[in-house]
């Protein structure tokens, strides 16, 4: 394995600095100062694990469109990749890495044609076409060939160059394409980045556009702590009525019903007077309470679309080091975005941090006492009888934060790595499967 540092810098022109992302501007912007993400190259490794993640991944890209089927206006996403990876990196061998294939293959859909070329004159006319997808991947791929094959040097120029670069449009789709690319960095893996682009650009909307604004100065209401911003955001009686159900859906009364009242709330965080580091650490912090405490607390319950905040927040640690400084505010307004849309789509449910702080790790012998090697070896055990993306993604992203904030990967042995342990703990030992679609109303903490 290898360090992600400087993923990007080796195309930028500019020499590397110690700064700490490898950025002579880390000095300049607002900078998250993060490890870089262990690398791993299955492509230079061959044991018969690391040669089926190869050829999985290549399989899925030849075989399977990016977005597929759909509900209410929305497409679904291709989580293969994101579900080999997570499954690879918790310990899965070649046969559940096959058997996790197939069954997620199941639902995919064959690549259609497009109804015609993009090309470098018109493509940013089909952006947010989904009709386009097929088309944009053969636009980058094209690229790539006439780059000499560095792909990261395409990335760069489409995500980071030019008058209006993709990146803030990384947040669009539930910020799936944001997550797809989180894990073409983790495997350096050049079907995966592509598919990246090719879902940043096909589903891209108007979201990059609060992104890029310039941000208000605060006011008295302005606050440094996203869990007051959203419980605000909860006791304020304009939301009241505005959905009837939860679920992703939902946006289309948010953005043309409820603009302004939206930007209210998404400004009330005073994200640029904050300490960047600070403000993702809250950030991860909230998006790990929003999906393990906001059930009702004698019947816990997952939601499917809170866990994207968590997973969200994950790729954004992982390009944080690998991006030049410029881009680490963007990326975490982008990510505060994405956590009030997706608070609001789910109608605002509450947050009961309590229910984290009362979960027991040791004392009685049981499994409550087995820390994360309990943990991954029981999300694998599951796995192999329920396989589910999602929930493997949870918990590789809750161990990951802990390493982060704990003093070292699969470390408990201080406040922050305790707080990811029993969470990870709570979701592990009480999942059942996932709420949070408009059949599940009466089962989530929610106000309507």
């Amino acid at each position: 394995m290898f360090q992600v540092k400087g993923f990007f810098q080796q195309f930028l022109g500019t020499p590397l600095t110690t700064g700490a992302c490898g950025d002579s501007d880390a000095d300049i912007y607002p900078t998250v100062r993060l490890p870089p993400v262990e690398v791993v190259d299955v492509e230079q490794l061959h044991d018969k694990r690391d040669r089926a993640m190869r050829h999985l991944v290549r399989l899925n890209h030849l075989e399977h469109a990016v977005l597929y089927g759909g509900y209410r206006g929305f497409k679904f996403h291709n989580h293969l990749p994101h579900h080999l990876g997570s499954a690879y990196l918790l310990g899965a061998n070649e046969k559940q890495l096959h058997d996790i294939f197939d069954e997620e293959a199941k639902d995919m859909e064959p690549w259609t044609p497009s109804p015609s070329e993009v090309t470098e004159e018109d493509w940013r006319k089909y952006l947010g076409d989904h009709n386009y997808q097929r088309a944009f991947l053969d636009f980058f791929e094209d690229e790539v060939v006439r780059q000499g094959y560095e792909w990261k040097a395409v990335l760069m120029e489409f995500l980071l160059k030019g008058e209006k670069p993709l990146v803030n449009g990384l947040f669009c789709g539930l910020a799936h394409p944001l997550i797809h690319l989180g894990y073409a960095i983790e495997f350096n893996n050049r079907e995966i980045a592509m598919e990246a682009l090719t879902l940043t650009a096909a589903s891209y909307t108007n979201i990059h556009s609060y992104i890029e604004s310039d941000l208000p100065p605060p006011t008295p209401l302005s606050s440094k702590d996203p869990l007051v911003v959203l419980q605000r955001v909860r006791d304020d009686p304009r939301w009241d009525g505005v959905f009837d159900n939860p679920g992703q859906h939902n946006e289309h009364d948010i953005f043309p019903k409820s603009e302004a009242l939206f930007l209210e709330f998404l400004n009330m965080l005073d994200v640029g007077n904050m300490d960047p580091n600070h403000l993702f650490h809250a950030l991860v912090t909230t998006s790990t309470l929003l999906l393990t405490t906001t059930h009702k607390p004698e019947n816990p319950q997952f939601d499917f679309f809170l866990l994207h905040t968590l997973t969200a927040a994950y790729a954004v640690r992982t390009l944080l080091p690998a991006m030049p400084a410029k881009h680490h505010l963007a990326l975490l307004r982008g990510l505060w975005l994405s956590i009030l849309y997706v608070y609001l789509t789910q109608m605002r449910p509450s947050v009961k941090p309590e229910l984290i702080e009362n979960v027991v790790i040791g004392g009685d012998g049981g499994d409550a006492g087995q820390g994360w090697d309990w943990l991954v070896k029981k999300a694998m055990q599951d796995e192999l009888t329920r396989p589910d993306a999602h929930f493997v993604k949870g918990v590789r992203a809750l161990r990951s934060f802990a390493g982060v904030y704990g003093g070292g990967e699969g470390k408990e042995d201080s406040a922050e790595g305790t707080f990811f342990l029993k969470a990870a703990t709570k979701f592990v030992r009480e999942y059942k499967g996932w709420v949070g679609f408009t059949y599940s109303r009466e089962t989530l903490d929610i106000k309507a």
